[in-house]
């Protein structure tokens, strides 16, 4: 089987590092935005990449599977229930930011910082491909399914998938371009 997962904060590459260490997970995204507004004084600098967006559209086009609307990349995993090959477009690796140990896992808990872990731990992976952007933080860590990245800031042609996951992240994604996650959704919503 193959899933393609895309995180929508791959279209925030051009600002995302100006706020990225303050974008948590677990918090309330419309408190956390607040305070990132007001403590950084991005609202003017805060844009997204219209070409990244386009290849995406190009790209969703090109499918003819069922697609799944998520609001945090932590809700993928109940849609994984074989194993695959994952690609993921994501500005985030997901991996895991700090290692994680499998006790944590064995009790079934992961983040959207750390699912792909999760899935490696319960043995859901045949391989990981990550579509990164240029400006992404690279992964350094161990990681035992085969794993390969892609660092073009231009989405590649990729074949067909059999599943379409894709995240909003609100943690990453401001609200004022929510429009632009909607208006995926409406577009390909026929095929969910």
């Amino acid at each position: 089987m193959r899933v393609l997962s895309i995180d929508f904060d791959i279209i925030m590459a051009p600002c995302i590092n100006l706020y990225n260490d303050m974008a948590g997970e677990g918090q309330n995204s419309q408190i956390n935005w607040e305070k990132i507004l007001y403590e950084r004084k991005l609202e003017n600098f805060l844009c997204y990449d219209s070409k990244i967006l386009t290849d995406l559209f190009q790209l969703l086009k090109q499918q003819d599977c069922k697609f799944e609307f998520i609001e945090s990349h932590a809700d993928i995993v109940p849609f994984i229930t074989e194993k695959c090959d994952l690609t993921n477009i994501d500005f985030h690796h997901d991996i895991y930011y700090q290692k994680e140990s499998t006790e944590k896992f064995a009790d079934n808990k992961w983040t959207c910082a750390n699912w792909v872990s999760y899935l490696e731990y319960k043995g859901l992976l045949n391989s990981y491909y990550w579509i990164k952007s240029g400006k992404s933080q690279g992964f350094f860590g161990e990681f035992k399914t085969p794993f390969e990245k892609d660092n073009s800031d231009k989405i590649p042609y990729l074949g067909s998938f059999d599943k379409v996951i894709i995240c909003f992240s609100p943690n990453w994604v401001p609200y004022k371009f929510r429009h632009l996650y909607d208006l995926i959704k409406v577009v390909f919503s026929e095929k969910c």
